[in-house]
């Protein structure tokens, strides 16, 4: 498949998805009507959530009428036997939704065999698109699709000028490894933010803007499939065992691609997961 054209297309379903996600922000707390997933107890969805998910697995299904097309929060699966799936996270970061913080994105990403091959993180609040294609480079444009630039890593800033970012779920099973996590990347990295959306922190790496991203409490593949727009802007993400994140991986690690720095870190987190096998 044409990636190039498959991006085309999924473009203009992204902006139109950022900005219906970005409109609806203002509903008040007691119309966003919460509910949580029964896997965990935790996840919030919300009628926003449902209605941009339901927008862009309608749009990319008709668009795609060969591939499957999964949505995390509308709880629509289009399964049709194909290699290629679509992913869909109408709002990543619903939790801001409920405290009216506005970092939450929308992600749109395309895997072919289980990798990822196509990604977009849609901001409404920042008026940006970053994505990428595999092998194609990573850019960001605005919402209006125009003033596409090609996007790198920041591999240059000292440790005082370095910011880590990691997911915001401190459940308590989470807490212990996430606290040891944030210790040991203090040693690299003097700031660390949780802004409370994964993909809004794979796409902060992708752009300079942080240094190192810990996604842990995986809720899917949706969750960590910007990795790729921070492999193609020269950055690495590996899962714990050090390969390429697949679905099925609870614990990514991203940083500004120095293999050596990359690995050394990894050698040490590893042993926070050992016999983590998921869920929180």
């Amino acid at each position: 498949m044409d990636l190039q054209h498959a991006l085309n297309i999924a473009v203009p379903i992204a902006i139109e998805a950022t900005d219906m996600m970005g409109r609806m922000f203002a509903i008040d707390e007691g119309d966003l009507h919460m509910e949580f997933k029964a896997e965990d107890g935790d996840t919030a969805v919300t009628i926003i959530d449902k209605t941009v998910g339901n927008f862009i697995v309608g749009k990319l299904a008709a668009q795609f009428p060969d591939h499957d097309v999964w949505d995390e929060d509308a709880a629509t699966r289009i399964e049709r036997g194909s290699p290629w799936q679509w992913n869909s996270d109408p709002v990543d970061g619903t939790r801001n939704l409920q405290f009216q913080i506005e970092q939450s994105v929308i992600g749109i990403n395309l895997n072919y065999e289980g990798k990822a091959v196509l990604s977009i993180v849609g901001n409404p609040f920042e008026e940006t698109l970053t994505y990428a294609t595999k092998g194609g480079g990573a850019f960001v444009c605005d919402l209006d699709g125009k003033y596409p630039f090609r996007i790198r890593v920041d591999k240059d800033k000292a440790w005082n000028q370095k910011l880590f970012a990691i997911d915001s779920n401190f459940a308590p099973k989470a807490a212990p490894r996430k606290l040891k996590a944030i210790e040991l990347i203090s040693k690299h990295a003097q700031h660390m933010g949780s802004f409370g959306s994964n993909l809004y922190h794979w796409s902060l790496l992708a752009q300079g803007r942080a240094h190192y991203v810990l996604t842990d409490t995986v809720g899917g593949f949706w969750d960590i499939a910007a990795h790729l727009i921070v492999t193609e802007a020269g950055g690495k993400a590996t899962g714990m065992s050090g390969n390429e994140p697949v679905p099925g991986c609870q614990a990514v690690f991203g940083s500004t691609g120095d293999d050596k720095n990359h690995e050394e870190i990894l050698a040490e987190l590893t042993k926070f997961y050992e016999g983590y096998k998921g869920f929180r």
